[in-house]
């Protein structure tokens, strides 16, 4: 299961969003560096953008994130999204 760790949504259609390849998840949550949850997806298939919930653009900084697999195990880490 591989999680890159940035991203350049700048609408040029290269990285624009997060793509995870070799795994299926079920949950996953972004949160900026206060912890403060900014987006979230079931059934996670490349939808992140470096948007909020609401479709706001968020600054260029380091997000962090928890993702549950489908079988049950969550995984950490970061991803700094660029623009």
């Amino acid at each position: 299961c591989l999680f890159p760790n940035g991203i350049s949504a700048n609408g040029d259609g290269k990285n624009d969003t997060l793509i995870l390849t070799g795994c299926t998840i079920s949950e996953i949550i972004f949160y900026n560096r206060w912890g403060t949850e900014v987006n979230a997806f079931k059934n996670y298939n490349g939808q992140w953008d470096g948007t909020t919930k609401n479709g706001l653009q968020l600054p260029e900084a380091t997000y962090f994130y928890v993702a549950t697999l489908d079988n049950g195990d969550k995984k950490t880490g970061w991803v700094y999204l660029t623009r």
